[in-house]
């Protein structure tokens, strides 16, 4: 089974002022065993990404935390992403945006009021 890989994307407009400070991803494979990726200085700013990957076959959940900078307000974004029964997680692309129906933002706006994150996750047989 091929590894894992979680390629993160800040894809908020360049004008927001939008960072990702940090970036980390927890592996559970399907034996129970668990490993973790992170980079604590992805300082990813609008357009650009960074992979975070499993060392270890079969990857069948992943805890993504985004650290997100704005107007010096700190956010961090936790999602939980189960790949279904009997496959392998091999890639999921995980995109920081505009939140539905927002095209632009407020100085002062809460963070969660404009920002979302997305995700589109391959899988693989076990």
């Amino acid at each position: 089974m091929p590894h894992c890989f979680v390629i993160i994307t800040n894809g908020t407009p360049a004008d927001w002022g939008v960072t990702i400070a940090g970036a980390s991803v927890d592996f559970r494979h399907h034996d129970g065993t668990t490993e973790n990726d992170t980079n604590n200085n992805a300082n990813l700013s609008s357009g650009q990404s960074t992979t975070l990957r499993s060392q270890n076959n079969c990857v069948v959940h992943q805890h993504v935390v985004l650290r997100v900078l704005v107007d010096g307000d700190t956010q961090l974004f936790d999602r939980q992403y189960e790949t279904p029964a009997g496959r392998c997680a091999t890639e999921n692309r995980v995109v920081l945006g505009p939140a539905a129906n927002i095209t632009s933002r407020t100085p002062g706006q809460k963070i969660e009021e404009f920002l979302q994150v997305s995700s589109a996750e391959k899988d693989d047989d076990r």
